[in-house]
């Protein structure tokens, strides 16, 4: 017969075993080795490609419109002008992942891919 110690223990052995199964998202870093295709070193052996990787827009060449209504003018000059920029505009972020960078990444609940959060600052 378990006595409450006894029982208390097991029921954190189950907990423990649960946790240890699900495999827990952890905080990664790791370099780009290869761009295109992308390949990312994770230590020596474990080496991520684009099957195992989820990219976010801070690690991606994307683009988006804006609209901008905006207008500059001089007064302090001899003869006064301005100059407007109006309508929309697309502008594009080139934030592609290059040989070297050093990224942060999650790995997603059981193990099978890895989110690509951002990039590393240089030292």
């Amino acid at each position: 017969m378990l006595d409450g110690t006894d029982l208390i223990k097991l029921i954190k052995k189950a907990c423990m075993d649960t946790i240890i199964d699900y495999q827990l998202s952890d905080v990664i870093i790791g370099k780009v080795i290869k761009d295109n295709p992308l390949s990312i070193a994770i230590n020596q052996k474990l080496l991520l490609d684009k099957d195992d990787l989820i990219l976010t827009k801070a690690v991606i060449d994307w683009t988006e419109k804006i609209e901008i209504n905006w207008v500059t003018s001089t007064e302090s000059a001899p003869e006064s002008h301005s100059h407007s920029l109006n309508g929309e505009y697309e502008i594009k972020h080139k934030n592609a992942l290059r040989i070297n960078d050093k990224v942060i990444l999650i790995k997603k609940l059981g193990g099978q891919q890895y989110i690509v959060l951002d990039k590393m600052e240089s030292a």
